[in-house]
């Protein structure tokens, strides 16, 4: 008969003969795919889902499918692994996703919470997504109750916002700063440093670069120092 376990297990199918000359029997384990998976002895063990047959001959009855036993075999979720939720992710700008639990058998129960408003927000295999959370999916079945959780996150393009010329007076430090902290960005300036403001007394042309997961703006600008009257 079909049978189910759970992940990381393993089954064994026994199968009985009747009539024919016992002493002789032969069983023949085949997969869905028509490959051979065991043979001589009435049983196999099983480590997948898969859909099995036996075939029972002997002697007088040697390649007939006569006797002939079809059995299904269904692995429940047990494991991270085999709920088969992706790692944390990071995405742009506005986005819209459907997660999916993998490995799904008829009898389990889902439920889907988000974690950052502590809220439940489904209770199927599947969930539509559209905002930055982390998310908690929950198997339920006989093999017990597994929980993933995945971080998304919702990041975009940087955008430096400096004008294209600044005016000042000499020996007054002026500072700039494109800095944007939750935007997870990196920065590089013309002067060669890396931190999201820089502050400078020298007059010349500069540039500037942002960049994150999303992408990269940059700008160039002019510092233009006036002496003090």
């Amino acid at each position: 008969k079909d049978t189910t376990v759970c992940f990381g297990d393993e089954t064994t199918l026994t199968a009985q003969g009747t009539g024919g000359i016992a002493n002789q029997y032969v069983f023949e384990w085949y997969n869905k795919k028509r490959e051979l998976v065991g043979t001589g002895t009435p049983t196999v063990t099983i480590t997948r889902t898969d859909t099995f047959k036996v075939v029972l001959s002997d002697a007088c009855s040697i390649n007939s499918d006569s006797a002939v036993q079809i059995v299904s075999v269904s692995k429940k979720i047990n494991t991270l692994e085999a709920m088969g939720l992706p790692d944390d992710t990071t995405l742009c700008n506005n986005f819209s996703l459907t997660l999916r639990i993998k490995n799904t058998d008829k009898d389990d129960q889902y439920s889907w919470v988000d974690l950052t408003d502590k809220v439940s927000v489904g209770t199927s295999d599947t969930l539509r997504w559209a905002k930055p959370s982390t998310m908690e999916a929950t198997v339920t079945n006989s093999c017990g109750i597994t929980k993933d959780t995945i971080v998304l996150k919702q990041l975009s393009k940087p955008q430096i916002k400096l004008d294209s010329m600044y005016n000042a007076c000499e020996n007054i430090s002026l500072k700039l700063d494109i800095g944007n902290s939750k935007n997870e960005e990196t920065y590089l300036w013309s002067t060669t440093e890396t931190t999201p403001s820089i502050t400078t007394t020298k007059a010349g042309s500069y540039w500037a670069k942002a960049m994150n997961y999303c992408g990269m703006d940059s700008v160039n600008f002019q510092v233009v120092l006036y002496p003090k009257p």
